[in-house]
């Protein structure tokens, strides 16, 4: 699990060096593309719509180009009727400025296109307001747009999945570091008060790796290309929502460790159980990320030695004697339910649907 959390972040590393890449190549191409269509010697317009468009995804680039094309639309024709009236001077910029915001904020356009306006009216103001200059500044801008989310998809797409695989690898490895520390502090009769205020600090962990596939989900939207990886995403989707139920059931033991009186006679059994449960965690981790028999297999076999050592501990045990320990070992149990219920359910309904799932939205 470690070697795969280095080569994940190794992998991070080499996507952002791409992307600089990836914008400044946009920038040159819409240079030279805006030159042979307009015969602006000067289209300073297009790579600048490039830069400020180039986005991890491919959708929000398309949103980007959209909004800039918007932008600067309005802006010019703001200009242009002010400009008309009155000289360049600190009025006339005041007022461009003023209207173009002002006009844009009041039909509700985002933010970005309302300073987009702003700045668009402002340029055309200062450096030219005849109709074919004009025309230029747009058409720089939509060639610009163009060319970023062209090479954005088609020169090493945007691919997020491995920015969520990375975060849902760091969230089981926790969660199963998290249950070993509970049946240690229990072991050694520690204070579990600290403990909880840590397993609550997993629920802004559990939504960075919801926020990650999100993102992931937003890289492989308009992409021609990744067939393969948006099944890989139907994978991670399934494996979050039974993350996610792991979390709410780790967190609930440590409640039940802050009001367990001591009971030594089942110390021991409840440090095996947590330790093997862990590791069923762990091995759920990995068959979420690389999913395959291999790492199916080696899930069961942490499932039935989690589940022989929870028998064995349910055997010698008189519920009445200590509430808090039967809690303790139903939440054990509805984990080792939920990784059970992952091999189960959910991987052989991605095996029966294949590209026709969509799982729930996040």
């Amino acid at each position: 699990m470690h070697h795969l959390m280095s080569h994940l972040n190794n992998m991070e590393r080499v996507r952002a060096a791409i992307q600089v890449i990836k914008t400044a190549l946009s920038a040159g191409m819409a240079w030279e593309l805006a030159i042979l269509i307009t015969h602006n010697d000067y289209p300073y317009f297009a790579p600048l719509a490039s830069v400020l468009v180039g986005q991890v995804t491919i959708a929000d680039s398309l949103q980007k180009g959209i909004n800039r094309t918007i932008g600067v639309i309005g802006g010019v024709l703001v200009s242009m009727f002010i400009g008309h009236w009155i000289p360049l001077n600190a009025l006339s910029v005041f007022l461009v400025v003023l209207m173009g915001m002002a006009l844009s904020t009041t039909l509700h356009m985002n933010a970005q296109i309302t300073s987009q306006v702003g700045v668009s009216s402002l340029l055309v103001l200062a450096f030219g307001q005849e109709e074919a200059y004009i025309m230029g500044r747009i058409i720089e801008t939509i060639l610009g747009s163009a060319v970023a989310i062209g090479v954005n998809a088609i020169i090493v797409p945007p691919n997020e999945v491995p920015t969520a695989e990375k975060q849902i690898s760091k969230l089981s490895l926790e969660l199963a570091a998290m249950l070993k520390k509970l049946g240690y502090l229990y072991e050694k009769n520690g204070d579990p008060s600290e403990a909880l205020v840590e397993t609550r600090k997993l629920a802004s962990k559990m939504e960075a790796a919801s926020q990650s596939l999100k993102l992931a989900k937003e890289s492989l939207r308009y992409s021609p290309f990744y067939f393969k990886r948006r099944e890989k995403l139907k994978h991670l989707i399934l494996g979050m929502v039974r993350l996610e139920r792991i979390t709410i059931e780790v967190r609930g033991i440590a409640r039940a460790l802050c009001d367990l009186e001591d009971t030594l006679e089942f110390r021991e059994g409840i440090v095996k159980i947590t330790e093997t449960t862990a590791k069923s965690i762990e091995r759920f981790g990995e068959a979420v990320i690389s999913p395959g028999r291999k790492m199916e297999q080696r899930l069961k076999d942490a499932i039935k030695k989690a589940r022989i050592q929870q028998m064995l501990c349910l055997s010698g045990l008189n519920i009445s004697k200590s509430i808090h320990i039967g809690s303790i070992l139903t939440d054990l149990h509805r984990i080792l339910n939920e990784v059970t219920l992952f091999i189960e359910q959910d991987c052989s309904f991605l095996e029966n649907k294949g590209p026709g799932l969509s799982p729930r939205e996040f």
